[in-house]
């Protein structure tokens, strides 16, 4: 991919022309968020403590300390805009063998530049560790670089959690798997917020977004339950589509997903300020089927007497009833006896 001439403190990769005016603005916010840190060496030395452990090289990052001070952002990864490969859910992604960061094109081309500033951080923070940690620092510290340079005030329990998330995946870059830390859907961005099973049109799930910007694109839940670690048979899966609508969804979004699509009228149009609600359907939104995991198909139905749903993300190699899975929520009714996810 060519590299453009865009900014002077980080490259873009990309042959999309209409993606320059959002990352000229992502930029400019990510060179004052970084230039502002740098100035205050005793906060930035905590800052920097915090996100990426105690037994970084301090000499590294007082380098890159000055650097921005001074505006200049040359050791920064350049940054690569790509529609494909980084995986459901993954909005960025940062590659320590080439030293590279990837976005989504999607993310890149929509509306929510918090978003995209919020996703570069989190990949430029990825790509610090990597200078100046000559092991990667414990949990997603990107995502806490991230948050702590954009000044949220984060408790010790969420410190705590971002540092247990496991923020390893792999891309596919140019046809080649490529290990990367990424920004992708964890446990906590969105939950079950509402289901009804029942025999006819109403039969439907609610999922409500916890956290802005969400790439719903390829999301699977499954009224399956886990056996030794595997989804079970006689299952039905909902995948999200891969439409533009689902790939920044706003923090507050409710989104209805209705089992048949007779009698429902969708709702694709949700921007976080005064529409807050979709409503997916097969055929807009979502697919239904037979998960295929097991011996024998399943009608797909959410079960009336009592079952489980399951929000997860797919593995590496995409396979649903793979040990990899990216379990997101759980939730259980009736007289169900299905366990919580454990892998």
């Amino acid at each position: 991919m060519p590299t453009s001439n865009l900014a002077p403190i980080i490259g873009l990769q990309t042959n999309d022309p209409a993606l320059t005016d959002n990352f000229r603005t992502a930029i400019e916010a990510t060179q004052l968020y970084l230039q502002g840190i740098a100035a205050n060496k005793t906060s930035f030395d905590t800052l920097f403590g915090t996100a990426f452990g105690n037994n970084f090289d301090t000499s590294a990052a007082e380098s890159l300390r000055l650097e921005w001070l001074a505006g200049d952002f040359r050791h920064i990864a350049n940054v690569n805009v790509v529609s494909s490969g980084l995986g459901v859910g993954t909005l960025g992604a940062y590659a320590a063998s080439t030293n590279q960061i990837y976005l989504s094109e999607a993310l890149v081309k929509g509306t929510d530049i918090s978003s995209l500033v919020a996703v570069l951080l989190e990949e430029i923070g990825h790509s610090i560790d990597a200078q100046i940690n000559r092991q990667d620092a414990i949990g997603d510290e990107g995502e806490l670089f991230s948050a702590l340079v954009r000044g949220q005030q984060l408790s010790a329990a969420e410190i705590a959690a971002i540092k247990a998330q496991n923020d390893s995946g792999v891309a596919v870059i140019d046809g080649q798997p490529v290990a990367v830390e990424q920004a992708a859907l964890q446990a906590g961005d969105l939950i079950f917020n509402e289901f009804t099973a029942a025999t006819d049109r109403t039969n439907f799930f609610e999922i409500l977004t916890l956290k802005g910007g969400l790439d719903l694109r390829g999301l699977r839940v499954t009224n399956n339950a886990l056996v030794s670690g595997q989804l079970a048979n006689s299952g039905s899966v909902f995948t999200f589509s891969n439409d533009a609508y689902l790939s920044n969804v706003p923090k507050g979004t409710i989104i209805a997903v209705y089992m048949s699509a007779t009698g429902v009228t969708t709702d694709t149009v949700v921007n976080g300020t005064t529409d807050w609600e979709m409503t997916l359907a097969p055929g807009t939104g979502v697919t239904v089927g037979a998960d295929g995991l097991g011996n024998s198909a399943a009608t797909p139905n959410l079960v009336a007497s009592g079952g489980a749903l399951y929000a997860y993300t797919p593995g590496a190699d995409g396979n649903s009833g793979g040990t990899d899975n990216g379990y997101l929520d759980f939730i259980k009714w009736g007289t169900s006896t299905a366990g919580t996810p454990t892998n």
